[in-house]
């Protein structure tokens, strides 16, 4: 017997099969549309995870510091007060490095959109910590050591996010933070942070 005919006959038979019961064929078709979009997100969640690069130069040549929460403990501390950032960066100890910068979670400020008051993240900032990182902009430059010189005017860094959906992806400008008027001078590409972030001196933050 001819193999196409072999081959041909049972595709034939389930594609009646399919035909006959429409309700079964729309529930497996279904599911297997389910299916393989569960599975596509699964590996874009796993890729993005474990294997993309990450978002800074000679990542292989980062180091990073935690407090603990007690000497002598293994446990690092969620909270890292800007002077004890401020004296790591300036700490002769570290002179082995060639650049110690830090960045963390600073206190939500108040933020007057247009429409309404809103409370926003903040990154503080202490050293060359964008090119210290590597961390481009998608628009306008990063926070400089001049930004961060006592007694500089506030400046800020906003994340994509930030800038598209609370300064409605206009040219830069200026926004008010707690009362205190930044400078927007740069925005982050959308691959380096999700959030509504505002990376901002720690010498500038309000009181």
């Amino acid at each position: 017997m001819n193999r196409d005919i072999l081959v041909a006959r049972p595709v034939r038979n389930a594609a009646r099969s399919l035909v006959r019961s429409p309700g079964f064929t729309a529930t497996a078709v279904l599911s297997v549309g389910v299916a393989i979009g569960l599975a596509c997100s699964v590996y874009a969640v796993i890729a993005a995870t474990f294997f993309a690069a990450l978002p800074h130069r000679e990542p292989e040549r980062l180091v990073e510091f935690w407090q603990t929460e007690r000497p002598g403990s293994s446990q690092p501390s969620d909270y890292l007060a800007p002077d004890r950032m401020d004296e790591w960066v300036r700490k002769e100890d570290f002179r082995t490095l060639e650049v110690v910068a830090a960045t963390g979670v600073g206190p939500r400020l108040i933020f007057r959109g247009t429409e309404q008051a809103l409370k926003v993240t903040t990154a503080p900032v202490l050293g060359d910590w964008f090119r210290t990182l590597g961390v481009n902009v998608a628009r306008g430059r990063v926070l400089t050591p001049e930004d961060l010189r006592p007694g500089a005017p506030p400046a800020a860094v906003v994340s994509d996010a930030f800038w598209r959906e609370y300064m409605g992806g206009a040219d830069l400008h200026n926004i008010v933070l707690s009362g205190l008027d930044y400078a927007v001078v740069g925005v982050t590409p959308a691959s380096l942070t999700s959030d509504r972030t505002v990376w901002i001196p720690v010498e500038s933050l309000p009181t």
